[in-house]
């Protein structure tokens, strides 16, 4: 059971990235813009420690720098370091996105912005409005095909990295209207564009159309096709159009349970736009200062005496757990102290092992050797998702006999 006073302290709980994360463009982009995200909430509520503060700034710089190996001198970025692979309208718009955000943190960088403004604005079909791709949806450019998801998605990130031009987003909003089916991710982005834009009574209408066709129970609000940022979007979409953020908790409830075990999402675009909105509610909902004490404890006989937790303005960051007897259930009450104020989350997690689980193979790999002569060793090696995966990557380490070393240049071939 843990016990926190605002819901980014699981965020900051842990903030070490795995070196995996940096050997791709989206999750180091993802790094850099939820990295700056979170320390300009921590400034804005006074909570950035000097310890906090110094982990924040090394992972925006690491991810600044790591950043390099997927950019191209025209602004543009590809999936992995590689020159191998083409160039993604979705990644630089990205980019855009991260680096505004990192801006106050990484100095001045705006002639990088520019110049990945320009390369995505040259990736724009003038005859439908929709920015576009000739690569194939997956890792290149997350998953989105050509159209309204991949438009707005780009559109949104410049009109973040301060691109304003009304003849460009009039001709996306004409991209969007062609779509006579949105799926809710649409409707999500849609809404926050139009209210980017100034569009407010076209962004009302279309986030209304969003809440009506969400999954409402036991508290939660989402959707359907369950992605993080269609929550995310939704919630900044709210804060835009200066809407009650108090109804936007049953989205954050939402959000706050796909936290992973590491207390932390997937590193992707997804990712970063869930972030940013989660630091835009809170500044609103953790504004006033916090000093409260609850009591939980479990009703049924035999079970884990009361534990109490005490959350002030120091402290609230800080994540409280308790280990729960074992049991195979739980009727869990929390009592708040009079005279407490302020917010707090409290949260149950349940470890499981799930009985004849099917095994799934999910990663196939092929290597076969062949001795070109006597000093010389060939390796092919094939690794590849097996289960409909459209955006993943597959990083093999090879460990080399003694007496051997690579050839260089195979593997950049």
């Amino acid at each position: 059971m843990g016990f926190y006073g605002d819901i980014l302290a699981l965020e900051v709980k842990d903030l070490s990235v795995p070196k995996l994360v940096f050997t791709s463009a989206e999750g180091t982009l993802a790094v850099l813009a939820s990295s700056a995200y979170l320390l300009r909430y921590l400034e804005a509520t006074g909570a950035d420690t000097p310890d906090l503060r110094s982990q924040l700034l090394s992972r925006i710089q690491q991810a600044y720098q790591s950043q390099y190996g997927f950019r191209s001198s025209d602004g543009s970025y590809g999936p992995y370091s590689s020159s191998e692979y083409p160039r993604s309208v979705f990644l630089s718009a990205f980019a855009v996105k991260a680096l505004t955000a990192a801006k106050p943190y990484i100095g001045s960088v705006d002639s990088e912005i520019q110049r990945s403004i320009q390369y995505v604005l040259q990736q724009r079909d003038r005859n439908n409005g929709c920015f576009q791709t000739l690569s194939p949806s997956g890792p290149f450019n997350g998953n989105y095909k050509n159209g309204a998801d991949l438009s707005l998605v780009v559109a949104n990130s410049l009109l973040e990295g301060g691109y304003n031009d009304s003849t460009v987003y009039k001709a996306v909003l004409e991209c969007v209207d062609a779509d006579n089916l949105p799926s809710n991710h649409t409707l999500a982005l849609n809404a926050y564009f139009s209210a980017l834009i100034g569009e407010d009574a076209r962004a009302t209408n279309t986030l209304n159309k969003l809440l009506q066709q969400a999954d409402k129970n036991g508290g939660l609000t989402t959707w359907d096709d369950g992605k993080t940022d269609t929550a995310g979007y939704a919630i900044l979409t709210m804060k835009a159009l200066g809407q009650n953020l108090g109804a936007a908790q049953p989205i954050v409830r939402w959000l706050m349970q796909q936290v992973f075990a590491r207390y932390s999402f997937s590193y992707s675009q997804a990712y970063s736009v869930a972030v940013q909105g989660l630091t835009e509610y809170s500044r609103v909902a953790f504004a006033t200062p916090t000093d409260l004490t609850v009591t939980v404890e479990d009703s049924q006989s035999g079970a884990t005496p009361p534990e109490t937790f005490a959350v002030s303005e120091q402290n609230k960051l800080v994540y409280q757990e308790k280990l729960l007897n074992k049991r195979q259930s739980y009727d869990l009450e929390a009592t708040l102290n009079k005279g407490s104020k302020g917010c707090a989350a409290v949260q149950v997690k349940y470890y499981y092992n799930s009985k004849n689980s099917p095994v799934h193979k999910g990663l196939q790999v092929n290597a076969t050797s062949s001795s070109v002569d006597c000093g010389t060793l060939a390796l092919d090696i094939c690794a590849r998702y097996t289960e409909g995966f459209l955006s993943s990557a597959a990083v093999v380490e090879i460990s080399l006999l003694t007496g051997f070393s690579a050839d260089d240049q195979s593997l950049k071939e």
